[in-house]
């Protein structure tokens, strides 16, 4: 096997935070600044082939890293949606996997803050029944067992029954040119049933709200 001789570090232009490596006067690969720091890379320095491998593993550990710091800017996420968008960019499953607990260390990433979080804010601003709640969770990946322990604890059947209310209410301005009563009725049941309320508890708002709406 030939040396691996580093020939060139540059920064890149379009991404001051990277640099280009180059080995034999070839380019080799990408990688982070911080990458480069940790491993003393400079022209000149000779890597063994294991050495070569070791560095580009961290390089890509690194770079997957911060893409998923990135895209957790934007908002809160789940571990299985960074999961599932940085196996859809390419990193390799270890590299993904070494991301996840780096950032499950760094509190980044925590499931149960994130179904806290979720159902609070469906609870303000578009209110659903645990069924719709636990059902949005599980598609994000959160667990079954966090689920249950935050419905369990966020949404008692007094909390249940005043989020039908609130979205009963919300919806009632949409009924107002529907008739014969009847047909205003079943509507307002299925809208609550949609939104994951109990058939039981639909009925016994809808009927209440619209009997007194009437009078």
């Amino acid at each position: 096997m030939g040396e691996n001789i580093v020939t060139r570090v540059e920064r890149q232009k379009r991404n001051p935070s990277r640099v280009s490596i180059f080995i034999n006067d070839e380019f080799a690969f990408g990688a982070p600044v911080s990458v480069v720091e940790a491993f003393l890379l400079a022209p000149g320095l000779v890597l063994s082939d294991a050495d070569l491998e070791r560095l580009k593993i961290e390089a890509q550990r690194e770079e997957a890293f911060e893409r998923a710091c990135r895209y957790l800017s934007r908002r809160l996420r789940t571990e299985e949606e960074v999961r599932a968008k940085l196996l859809e960019e390419a990193y390799s499953r270890g590299a993904v996997e070494s991301t996840l607990e780096r950032l499950r260390r760094l509190r980044y990433l925590d499931d149960r803050n994130y179904a806290e979080a979720f159902v609070r804010d469906r609870s303000r601003f578009r209110p659903k029944g645990r069924s719709a709640l636990s059902l949005e969770l599980r598609r994000k990946g959160v667990p079954e067992e966090i689920i249950r322990q935050v419905l369990d604890e966020l949404m008692s059947e007094d909390d249940e029954l005043r989020l039908a209310w609130d979205a009963a209410t919300g919806y009632l301005p949409r009924l107002a040119r529907v008739s014969p009563p009847r047909k205003k009725m079943t509507r307002m049941i299925s809208f609550l049933v949609r939104r994951g309320f109990p058939s039981r508890l639909a009925r016994a708002v809808a009927e209440e709200l619209l009997e007194s709406n009437e009078k």
